[in-house]
């Protein structure tokens, strides 16, 4: 009989702890433009654990059809924009128009050994699809829906088996003011982080002139990596991220001087801050 409820606390501990360690996924979406005639969104993801590679995924969106258009059979390039998750290890991406007022967007690894990692949250986002909409007029209410409750959506570990549980899936986009003309951005700048000095998060923004891989990394005095706050592809516009010390180990994280040093391309530039605890 011993050796029967053995067994029993055994299986469920394992089951508690599988449970306990699913990958939960999140979602938020981003507005790119808004400007009355195109309504360009980016569909962003992370994870609420750590780090974890996306094998296929079904992820199903809803839109409001009397204030968006978008078209029957989809262009790449055109309508619809793939970061991270398209070709090399993955299968071609689509984003598929199944009704009047709902699209799938599919994403299919084909290499159970290199998936790309989706970044842990709340503050890191990785960039998933870009969806380019028409309008015939500037919105300004809730027009995208995430259908997590449908019966075709499912997201997947990298073995392509292992169901990735769902997490907080916004529907409430990002507001930008349309009365403001922003000038083209044409060059690379790094500002200086603030606040600064800072304990125990700062503020790192920076723009860029062209879509291209970001790789943001923080250094000690020492040259010793610390954390890397971005490392993926990104559109040309202005970026910001926060960084804090409140996750890292209190030994890793005297006060003192560091380094944040971005990479776009050929684009390298190097600032320092300092922390006061």
């Amino acid at each position: 009989m011993k050796w029967y409820k053995i067994l029993l606390i055994i299986l469920f501990s394992n089951f508690y702890v599988s449970v306990i360690n699913a990958t939960e996924i999140n979602g938020r979406i981003n507005i790119i433009n808004n400007d009355g005639t195109n309504y360009k969104v980016m569909l962003q993801i992370n994870t609420d654990f750590e780090p974890q590679e996306l094998g296929g995924a079904t992820i199903v969106l809803d839109y409001d059809n009397n204030q968006l258009t978008f078209p029957d059979e989809p262009e790449m390039g055109v309508d619809f924009i793939y970061y991270n998750f398209n070709l090399g290890y993955y299968d071609e991406a689509s984003v598929t128009k199944v009704s009047e007022n709902k699209i799938w967007i599919n994403v299919d690894l084909i290499s159970d050994d290199y998936g790309t990692l989706v970044t842990e949250g709340p503050y890191l986002w990785t960039n998933l699809v870009l969806l380019n909409f028409s309008t015939n007029s500037i919105i300004t209410n809730e027009v995208l829906f995430w259908d997590i409750y449908n019966s075709y959506w499912g997201v997947y570990d990298s073995d392509n088996a292992t169901t990735w549980s769902i997490g907080n899936f916004d529907n409430v986009t990002t507001s930008i003011n349309n009365e403001v003309t922003e000038e083209p951005i044409n060059s690379f700048y790094l500002n200086q982080n603030y606040p600064n000095p800072f304990n125990p998060s700062t503020r790192i923004s920076w723009q860029s002139p062209i879509g291209e891989w970001h790789t943001l990394k923080v250094y000690d005095i020492l040259g010793n990596e610390i954390v890397t706050l971005i490392n993926e592809y990104l559109p040309a516009g202005k970026h910001e991220v926060e960084f804090s010390t409140s996750s890292i180990s209190t030994s890793r994280v005297a006060s003192g001087v560091y380094f944040y040093r971005l990479q776009v391309g050929s684009f390298v530039e190097t600032k320092k801050m300092l922390l006061m605890k």
